[in-house]
């Protein structure tokens, strides 16, 4: 095999890594201290995914890309410490640092550090009962220190992967199948629609109160010390950048009540550094999150256009190319199959009525049956290895490239799947990859677990293959990592035993437990799994009621009339069997309650919410019985200090990435 074939696939690696850093980052504003340890982070895993198959054909001295041990050993070495360095020290550093609010590096800086001793403190504190147990079980050395550090972040690392990869095998074939239909994703989509703006309009309030606090800030600024005046215009700077602005129809909504706004917080009489940085963090906070419910939103009304359109076109079997949708944060155009002239309106229909969806099914067969392997290994790997279903795939290769083209795949899976979780848990809503528009403290932080993830499922790989065939005890990787993880009888039984745990997070994803826990446990407001459904008629009812105000209200956005033809296709081909009692009852108070008045304006959403906020206000009048009203029900000005919004503790920020604003 050449010689230059390894060189090949770095340069590969390298390439992909900078494609899709151009995808997500904006290159030119996103300062270069951020961009080149995020290339490194997502470079790394990308060649961890290629060595371990060379690394198995080296060992078994087979054919393929095969390296020398003193390579191989190497190559271990600067990926894994390099990985280490990143996600536990730098990646953190960084992600703070580009969070805090502070003008000055210096003060960004400390800030920074002080936050992440807060957390290397909880970790230490952690690893000192699991010291004392690794001295009474290996003594006391260098070795078994050594041995500490690696296990204990492998272990973590593990945890977090097994849960989140048992999540995606059931999520990623899932969403495959829901997408192969047409008209039940543009269902889907309209389910989701209400949600989706609801949080945008939310969001939008958010801004529009600090943008306000902000002018007002301004306005006094000539009574504050000199040395703030440059700070308050950076922050003036930042509320007259794109997007910080408001359309004028969304300006409209929030001052006719539509959606509801708090009077915004009048700034402190004495301003202080604390106060700056912490307006500062907030902007930062509620831009990024309205940047990300911009390109939800829009990305939404565009694939509800496409499915549409798709569906218009089943009468005539004539297709055109898909109009853009004008919306903020919409998606850019992509280089589909539809943007070469090759394609007729004839041929593009065919493409997409029948060739993407059949071929989606196909892929989420594929994926299901990947995932059944996946899972049934991880089970029978302590006690029966020869079982595993993995094993069985690569011994079927004819050996070589094909084989570690398999052995890559396969690991390749299982990391995609555990990263496509990440944004499915609410605890990091405050990071979030958006095309084109990505925060550095996100970049940062989602980099940082792809490469603390790969490393435990590349390893937990090789733990699902037989020993004797494989031969991957021998393997440069176990000698490095394994035998370190497994020096103390605990790390050997994780090891082994704890892929099992995969089961508790494929039967709640597979058979939706995740609405009962939350119900049980009190978590409702953090977690948010994206696929869930509501059981029993209740829940029908409320998936009903949601469909049809989001089919309406896509219909709006879209420019069409709620009962129009096109309206209409979307309801009778989007799903069928909607009329049951309850949901009929629903609609006939909506239909009652936006004819007629100001609600024709607002829309059914903000009538109601008019109505409900005027009702509260009136038996509620500014305060309750004591004087006090209710902490869920008070505006930004009751009940809080200097006006601020509600600030969580440092530790919660640290690890959820919610910065300075309640969600």
């Amino acid at each position: 095999m050449s010689a230059a074939l390894p060189a090949v696939l770095f340069a590969s690696c390298c390439l992909f890594t900078l494609l899709l850093i151009r995808s997500y980052l904006p290159l030119r504003s996103t300062p270069e201290y951020i961009l080149a340890p995020v290339f490194f982070a997502i470079l790394i895993p990308c060649s961890i995914v290629l060595l371990v198959p060379i690394d198995l054909a080296s060992t078994n001295e087979s054919n393929g890309i095969v390296l020398s041990e003193t390579a191989r050993l190497i190559g271990w070495r600067i990926g894994y410490w390099l990985c280490f360095v990143l996600t536990w020290a730098i990646l953190p550093i960084l992600q703070s640092f580009s969070d805090s609010g502070h003008q000055s590096t210096r003060a960004r800086l400390i800030d920074s550090l002080r936050e992440n001793a807060r957390y290397q403190a909880i970790v230490l504190g952690a690893g000192f009962v699991f010291l004392i147990y690794v001295i009474s079980t290996a003594g006391v050395s260098f070795r078994s220190l050594y041995a500490l550090v690696i296990a204990l972040a492998y272990c973590y690392a593990l945890a977090v992967a097994i849960y989140l990869m048992g999540h995606g095998l059931v999520a990623l074939p899932r969403q495959f199948f829901h997408d192969a239909s047409v008209a039940g994703k543009l269902r889907g989509l309209q389910t989701k629609a209400v949600g989706t703006y609801d949080s945008l309009m939310d969001a939008t309030a958010k801004l529009l109160e600090v943008q306000d606090e902000v002018r007002m800030l301004q306005e006094k600024k000539h009574t504050v010390a000199q040395e703030f005046r440059g700070w308050i215009d950076e922050l003036g700077d930042i509320v007259a950048l794109p997007e910080s602005h408001l359309s004028p129809r969304e300006r409209t909504m929030l001052s006719q009540g539509i959606y509801s706004t708090n009077t915004a917080s009048a700034p402190p009489h004495i301003i202080t550094e604390e106060y700056l940085a912490n307006l500062t963090r907030r902007l930062k906070a509620v831009i990024n999150k309205r940047t990300r419910y911009q390109s939800a939103w829009g990305s939404l009304l565009q694939d509800a256009s496409d499915c549409q359109h798709i569906l218009d076109s089943l009468p005539t079997r004539s297709l055109p190319q898909f109009p853009r949708v004008a919306a903020a944060g919409s998606k850019p155009a992509s280089f589909l199959p539809e943007k070469f002239t090759l394609l007729t309106p004839f041929t593009r229909h065919l493409l997409h009525a029948y060739v993407i969806p059949q071929l989606r099914r196909t892929i989420a067969i594929i994926l299901t049956l990947a995932s059944i392997a996946v899972i049934w290994s991880e089970i029978v790997s302590s006690f029966a290895p020869k079982l595993s279903l993995l094993s069985l795939s690569i011994s079927w290769g004819s050996g070589g490239l094909f084989q570690q083209a398999i052995t890559a795949s396969w690991i390749a899976y299982m990391v995609i799947s555990s990263l496509l979780s990440l944004s499915s848990v609410r605890l990091w809503n405050g990071y979030v990859l958006i095309p084109r528009k990505t925060s550095g403290g996100s970049a940062c932080f989602y980099a940082s677990y792809a490469a603390r993830l790969t490393v435990p499922l590349s390893y937990n790989f090789l733990t699902l293959l037989p020993p004797e065939e494989t031969k991957w005890k021998e393997t440069v990787f176990h000698s490095f990592l394994g035998r370190l993880v497994n020096l103390t009888p605990l790390g050997q039984g994780f090891c082994t035993f704890f892929p099992i745990f995969i089961l508790v997070p494929v039967s709640a994803a597979l058979f939706r437990w995740y609405d009962r826990v939350k119900e049980w446990c009190g978590f409702g407001d953090y977690f948010n799994w994206g696929d869930e459904e509501e059981g029993g008629e209740e829940g029908m009812n409320a998936k009903n009621w949601a469909w049809r105000e989001g089919r309406e209200l896509i219909d709006r956005e879209l420019g069409q009339g709620v009962n129009s033809s096109t309206g209409f296709l979307s309801a009778t081909r989007a799903g069928s069997g909607l009329s049951s009692g309850g949901a009929a009852a629903r609609r006939v108070r909506l239909e009652s309650g936006i004819a007629g008045g100001d609600d024709d304006e607002r829309g059914f959403l903000g009538g109601m919410f008019h109505r409900v906020r005027n009702t509260l206000d009136t038996t509620l009048p500014g305060a309750g019985d004591n004087g006090i009203r209710p902490r869920w029900m008070a505006t930004n000005g009751a009940n809080s200090t200097n006006g601020n919004l509600e600030q969580r503790p440092s530790w919660f920020r640290m690890f959820t990435g919610v910065a300075g604003e309640s969600n």
